[in-house]
């Protein structure tokens, strides 16, 4: 059970990713529920989509522990691309180049070898959050716990964010 715990406090975890830890997670997830709740955390289960994480439970009085980062323009602007893109379909690959495109259709670029290093960046930056899973080089899998992250009300506070970097490129 602790290595389960341990592995939750580190990231996500994925049924196809390792079997027997989502098993064993299985296995004792009342007793991982009620560790985790000690601290102000909840576990969240989706059997359906296989993945398992912690999230800050919003209700506890004690300080939070799951730190919040703040994301670079790129890879939060490829996490709204890529939630799109899930919406329609159940399990998705997208290719490097696909993402590019993806990109292409909103900004006009300037300098492309610097374009190109910034969207690699992103997508690095999104593997590590575990939201991309590197299936060959330049082919990924979308991973459906992005969904769960990436909800209505996360869309909504980065629109917001959008329109006041559009209004202060503009000058207003």
């Amino acid at each position: 059970m602790q290595e389960i715990a341990i592995k939750l406090v580190k990231g996500i975890i994925y049924k196809e990713d390792d079997v027997k830890m989502w098993n064993g997670l299985l296995e004792h997830e009342n007793a991982l529920r009620d560790y985790f709740k000690v601290v102000g955390l909840d576990l969240i289960i989706d059997k359906k989509e296989g993945y398992a994480y912690l999230k800050q439970d919003t209700q506890s009085d004690l300080p939070r522990i799951v730190k919040s980062t703040q994301l670079a323009f790129y890879p939060s602007f490829l996490l709204v691309l890529l939630r799109q893109r899930l919406a329609k379909e159940e399990e998705l690959i997208v290719l490097k180049e696909q993402i590019y495109d993806m990109f292409l259709l909103f900004f006009k670029i300037a300098n492309e070898e610097r374009f190109k290093k910034d969207i690699e960046a992103a997508i690095k930056k999104v593997v590590e959050l575990g939201f991309l899973k590197p299936l060959g080089e330049d082919t990924y899998k979308i991973r459906p716990s992005l969904k769960a992250f990436v909800d209505a009300k996360w869309l909504d506070r980065f629109d917001k964010e959008l329109q006041e970097y559009i209004a202060y490129a503009k000058g207003k």
